[in-house]
């Protein structure tokens, strides 16, 4: 019931992120590519964390086909997917929120 909780409400946070982050590039796309490149350090730990989500996330896909398949007991499928799935939600929300402060803009008055 934990995993059901926590999966959802990750799900949730993460999906406003995904339309904040689109809507910031959407507004200058040119200011967002340019921030992306110029914060290389930052913008790499965003995507090093994307592809760590995908690592996580590829062993429960390949238990969902083994599962079909007979070879894995219904129990262990279940509690991978639920424990790999809510890892991958929590790497996408930490690239995103990372990506979210690269691309936007910084309201600083020069004087």
């Amino acid at each position: 019931m934990i995993e059901f909780v926590a999966g959802t409400a990750l799900s949730g946070v993460t999906l406003i992120l995904i339309v904040t982050v689109h809507l910031a590039v959407r507004r200058n796309v040119k200011y967002a590519t340019g921030r992306l490149f110029l914060r290389r350090d930052e913008t790499l730990k965003a995507l090093t964390s994307l592809v760590i989500g995908a690592s996580v996330f590829t062993p429960s896909r390949i238990l969902g086909v083994l599962y079909r398949l007979e070879m894995v007991p219904y129990n262990i499928y279940f509690a991978v997917s639920a424990l790999s799935g809510t890892a991958f939600m929590a790497c996408i929300l930490y690239a995103f929120w990372k990506l979210l402060q690269i691309i936007r803009l910084e309201d600083k008055v020069f004087h």
